[in-house]
């Protein structure tokens, strides 16, 4: 007897949390799944005039051009904090001279800026050609990065400049 007690005990205790449960997840709950907070991707980095969509192969010193840059993020663009792009010159990619080299921000909280360090430059962005994309909500965009060369930066016809972006 008292172990068909003991056993109507433990189904009633196994059942009661049941409607609760169940009572807890229906209703207008709704909810979209998007599988973790995933990398953004650098898609496509393309260098282009400034005011068109003209691909350049080449710089002149103190000519205003544009890196346009598509990026994608499965959780929508709204999850972007930053986006860092590096343009520098060198025949392998490896020179880091602070004449051929500029490091420029775009971060969500405050917008576009260059990172000069402690070296002087006259590399120069210019926010007023600067875009981002219109519609955060989307999973892919294109920023557009709006920068003069320096003065010293080597003016050369063959493609020796190269820019690095990371999201």
């Amino acid at each position: 007897m008292k172990r068909l007690l003991l056993l109507l005990l433990i189904c009633c205790l196994l059942f009661i949390p049941a409607p609760a449960l169940v009572h807890a997840a229906s209703g207008g709950v709704t909810a979209q799944s998007k599988g973790g907070n995933t990398s953004p991707t650098v898609d496509t980095i393309t260098l282009v005039e400034s005011g068109s969509e003209n691909e350049v192969s080449a710089m002149t010193p103190l000519t205003a051009y544009r890196v346009k840059v598509t990026v994608g993020d499965i959780n929508t663009l709204d999850d972007i904090q930053e986006i860092e792009f590096h343009i520098y010159y060198g025949s392998d990619g490896s020179n880091w001279d602070a004449d051929q080299l500029a490091i420029f921000m775009w971060t969500k909280s405050s917008g576009w800026s260059m990172e000069s360090g402690s070296a002087a430059t006259s590399w120069e962005l210019i926010p007023v050609g600067c875009i981002v994309p219109s519609d955060f909500s989307a999973t892919t965009g294109d920023w557009y990065l709006e920068f003069k060369p320096g003065k010293l930066a080597r003016a050369t016809a063959t493609q020796d400049w190269f820019c690095a972006v990371t999201a």
